[in-house]
């Protein structure tokens, strides 16, 4: 189930911003992050059909 890949992926990213929220705050990577992160959320949602998923900015 490519799903499962997908699923496991945001969750490594998941894990990757928690862990580096550590220390200096860079809002150009926190922004960069956050939209890797609602990227690969909202395909995930399309592959596993969910009713209405918004496209974020």
């Amino acid at each position: 189930d490519p799903t499962m890949s997908m699923l496991r992926r945001i969750l490594t990213k998941a894990d990757m911003i928690k862990r580096s929220r550590y220390g200096v705050v860079n809002f150009e990577s926190h922004e960069i992050e956050s939209g890797d992160l609602q990227a690969a959320c909202a395909q995930y949602m399309q592959q596993r059909g969910a009713a209405k998923v918004d496209q974020f900015h």
